[in-house]
């Protein structure tokens, strides 16, 4: 028999254990997920604010961490698009609708370090780069969120199609990617009509040398439909380096996909007149190759989900993507996959928005 005096205690402590064993933590290897939250919709649907989520690799002990924003009585959030983690400092960077949020890695001391709303992340050598959609610019940052500066102008121009009041880039950076090891940025330089997109590169040197405004990018992938998260993972005992990217579904029948390319060295790719090469990229799953992954129907229009972010723990060889439709019905997936290409096999994990939310980006924390 508990002595009613102990009932308290005893509550409290196995209040504290179920904390502890669902909280992510150091030397517990996780996944923390940026969700973009729900809005009003056309049709009553539950509505929920943008906030910052931790669950296992095998999607379970999912746990929000954080809510973004000031609370109101519908809960309209704030919008994110992308996540990036500082392992060696322990803090996250989420880009939200209100700026980029620094957190500790479990959602505490949550601070507006950029007012600026970004389309991208990366983090490399001490330094937060991220991009602007409207300015078709990838800035760069301190990681406390000084020092900003513009470190390349991907516009292409801007779009004098629109009203005068907005006049946007041809082109932005819908998602960076970092090759510390060659000293290259990636960039998926995003337009409309999304046929004229790509996947583009360029040195650290040329910016250097010839300044933001002034680099020729190369064109490494032609026509990607529309690119967004990237990341470069180099195969330690092959020594090869290969470029990953989403190809997310613009409208709701568009294709989606997750691609990669080889690109150190170059295969397979073909030279371009003026120097450099075209690569042909490698799809590693899509709605086109695996359609049940994707189809989703809400009894008026048949959608396609749309593959938002991934994450990979190279030593392991996992990959984990996310996907989602977020119109009139909300619905999202976490997929848990090899690294290895089309030949992979693949696991739902979680397909509950109550535990992932609408997620935007996912991030592997070992």
């Amino acid at each position: 028999m508990i002595i009613p005096l102990l009932k308290p205690l005893l509550l409290l402590t196995l209040f504290s254990h179920t904390l502890a064993s669902l909280t992510p933590k150091s030397g517990s290897e996780h996944l923390l997920i940026a969700d973009t939250g729900v809005g009003h919709r056309s049709r009553p649907v539950t509505t929920w604010r943008t906030s910052l989520r931790g669950l296992s690799t095998i999607g379970t002990n999912s746990l929000n961490l954080l809510n973004f924003g000031n609370p109101t009585p519908e809960n309209q959030p704030i919008g994110s698009s992308g996540l990036a983690v500082d392992r060696e400092n322990g803090h996250v960077y989420v880009a939200t609708g209100e700026g980029i949020k620094r957190t500790d890695m479990l959602g505490g001391n949550n601070v507006t370090i950029v007012s600026e709303s970004a389309t991208s992340l990366a983090i490399s050598q001490s330094k937060l780069y991220f991009g602007i959609q409207s300015t078709g610019l990838i800035k760069r940052a301190n990681l406390n969120g000084t020092n900003v500066e513009v470190f390349l102008n991907v516009s292409t121009g801007l779009d004098y199609s629109y009203t005068p009041s907005y006049i946007p880039a041809k082109a932005s950076p819908g998602g960076i990617a970092i090759d510390e090891k060659q000293g290259w940025i990636y960039w998926s330089s995003v337009t409309f009509p999304e046929d004229l997109s790509s996947i583009r590169r360029a040195s650290f040197a040329d910016v250097e040398k010839y300044g933001a405004q002034n680099v020729t990018a190369e064109v490494l992938v032609e026509n990607s439909g529309y690119p967004g998260q990237m990341r470069v993972i180099w195969d330690g005992d092959e020594g090869v380096g290969r470029l990953y990217w989403v190809e997310r579904a613009r409208y709701t029948n568009s294709p989606t996909a997750l691609k990669r390319c080889t690109f150190s060295p170059p295969r397979p790719s073909t030279p371009k007149p003026n120097g450099g090469y075209v690569y042909t990229p490698e799809t590693i799953i899509s709605s086109v190759t695996h359609p049940a992954m994707f189809f989703k129907t809400d009894g008026v229009d048949n959608m396609n989900m749309s593959i938002t972010s991934f994450t990979v723990d190279n030593a392991s060889g996992r990959l984990w993507f996310t996907a989602m439709s977020n119109i009139r019905v909300m619905w999202a997936k976490l997929v848990g996959m090899g690294i290895d290409g089309a030949n992979a096999t693949w696991t739902v994990l979680n397909e509950n928005v109550t535990d992932i939310g609408i997620p935007v980006g996912v991030e592997y924390v070992p």
